[in-house]
């Protein structure tokens, strides 16, 4: 589900995506993150909840009180019954430095840095909701 994929950078302009990782993986509490990189240079960010929190198995769309960027736009089960929830960096005036059309500057580019603070902001939604069941 989250396997790293080669992306080849050769024809993307120069900016921090070619020094970021385009896969970043750790864990805090209970709860994983991972932050992947698109085939098109945008990176999403992604939590796994624990078995039983409130928000195991319901679809982002039903989730409320998450204010990240973009809002929630992913939920899936993995393949050992996770449930992982999050988000995308490619709406309207996100910058994607491997789409070749793209007429957003590049300094509209979400970074990792920006990702892993978006993704805490998640985490304490995530902690939040779990305390008010």
């Amino acid at each position: 589900m989250f396997e790293h994929i080669d992306i080849d950078k050769s024809e993307w302009s120069f900016g921090p995506w070619m020094d970021e990782p385009d896969r970043l993986q750790w864990s805090q509490q209970e709860f994983v993150f991972i932050i992947l990189r698109s085939a098109y240079g945008h990176l999403c960010g992604y939590i796994r909840v624990p078995k039983g929190h409130p928000w195991d198995g319901v679809n982002y769309n039903h989730i409320s009180g998450v204010h990240v960027h973009g809002g929630l736009t992913f939920s899936e089960r993995d393949s050992k019954g996770y449930w992982w929830v999050g988000f995308d960096c490619a709406h309207a005036g996100d910058y994607s430095p491997g789409m070749t059309w793209e007429t957003v500057k590049p300094d509209r580019y979400k970074s990792i840095t920006y990702v892993k603070a978006e993704l805490d902001k998640l985490l304490f939604a995530t902690i939040r909701q779990e305390k008010e069941e």
